[in-house]
């Protein structure tokens, strides 16, 4: 991945190759190592029922936690029991409609 861009963030160009270089994931194939060994910890894991990330997903949690990939597999497991906990909350809404209660108060 050479960019975090997404619709809303902007960043700096060499914002990803400076991120890397902070955590030791700049030489070549360091990031693919860590992002193979996480995809390798989803296809093991029985009680996940999605185990289908993607790898920019799955290297943006590495650059996010700090290039832990033990942290990534911690932070993956407990966004996956939230959602199987708690399925409203990812539910898909229509802010339009869904909220028409609130603003009749």
């Amino acid at each position: 991945m050479d960019s975090l861009d997404s619709k809303l963030l902007k960043f700096h160009p060499d914002t990803v190759m400076t991120i890397k270089e902070m955590y030791n994931l700049d030489k070549p194939g360091d990031m693919d190592k860590a992002i193979d060994s996480l995809e390798a910890w989803l296809a093991k894991q029985q009680h996940l029922t999605k185990k289908d990330y993607s790898r920019e997903f799955l290297e943006r949690s590495i650059i996010l936690l700090k290039g832990s990939v033990e942290r990534a597999k911690t932070q993956i497991d407990k966004l996956c029991s939230l959602r199987s906990i708690m399925p409203q909350f990812f539910e898909k809404h229509d802010a339009k409609n869904d909220f028409e209660i609130m603003e009749n108060n």
